[in-house]
């Protein structure tokens, strides 16, 4: 159980690489632990190993019945989403939320859910309300970023971002809320700069290199846009990871070129 929470924490604070070892510790101690499968694929997911996290899921999901009601239904928005059903996720999670109000995770998890399934607008009072229960987390600072720009409402996020840097929250995965916004008024050179500097980590890089690519379209540095995305395919598919990892701390690029 250490190793679990250990591994919920950094997940909390963006950080699935690291995250990553303290889940596979907590399934090999309890290889019968179904929440510890399905945050293994989570955090496998948002490293970029999709079929890896397929299998996590899907052994959380035959294991879900050994756990608690919460923890089934944990696990099976989880799973449900990495097979793309976006209906019964939102509706395990809700029932989350509404059973375990206190809980920012689940008012995040229902956020990132309404935003998938077409109600970005109102998502917000769920993501606010994660930010007041857990300030701290970055994640929960992200996705309320991200999914005000997602309702179209840019200058609201910008102001949102500039509050949170006062306040000395300094992870730059908070840069990607921002240039969703500044992409959404098409600022383009404010869009590519924060797009293009999302932090360290191996998963945050990678998802830097193809956010940058839409201001660079658009700008019409098709030359430099192409070349990164044919490279990130060349990576793609020499590891065996054709699809693009799906992340619960951000809004896709095709959700965002909607407001454009």
């Amino acid at each position: 159980m250490d190793a679990f929470l250990r591994g919920l924490e950094l997940n909390e604070q963006a950080n699935a690489a690291n995250a990553l070892p303290w889940f596979q510790e907590a399934v090999r101690t309890d290889p019968q632990f179904a929440l510890a499968w399905a945050e293994l694929g989570a955090a496998q997911a948002n490293s970029g190993q999709k079929a890896a996290s397929l299998a996590s899921y899907t052994r959380a999901f035959a294991l879900r019945g050994r756990g608690t009601e919460r923890e089934r239904l944990w696990v099976e928005f989880r799973y449900y989403h990495a097979i793309g059903d976006e209906i019964s996720a939102l509706a395990a999670c809700r029932r989350l939320a509404s059973e375990n109000p206190e809980e920012a995770l689940f008012q995040r998890d229902v956020a990132f859910f309404m935003v998938r399934t077409g109600f970005a607008a109102d998502a917000l009072s769920f993501n606010r309300r994660a930010v007041e229960l857990q300030p701290s987390s970055d994640n929960n600072m992200s996705e309320l970023l991200c999914n005000t720009a997602e309702a179209g409402l840019y200058d609201e996020t910008l102001t949102a971002f500039e509050n949170f840097r006062k306040q000395g929250y300094t992870s730059p995965l908070l840069n990607r809320g921002a240039g969703w916004a500044y992409l959404g008024k098409g600022d383009y050179n404010n869009a590519l700069h924060y797009l293009e500097n999302q932090g360290p980590e191996p998963e945050r890089e990678r998802d830097a290199r193809l956010h940058r690519c839409i201001p660079l379209i658009m700008q019409g540095s098709f030359k430099e846009a192409s070349s990164a995305l044919e490279s990130d395919l060349a990576f793609d598919l020499a590891t065996g990871e054709q699809e693009l990892p799906r992340s619960e701390e951000h809004t896709s690029e095709l959700q965002s070129l909607r407001h454009l």
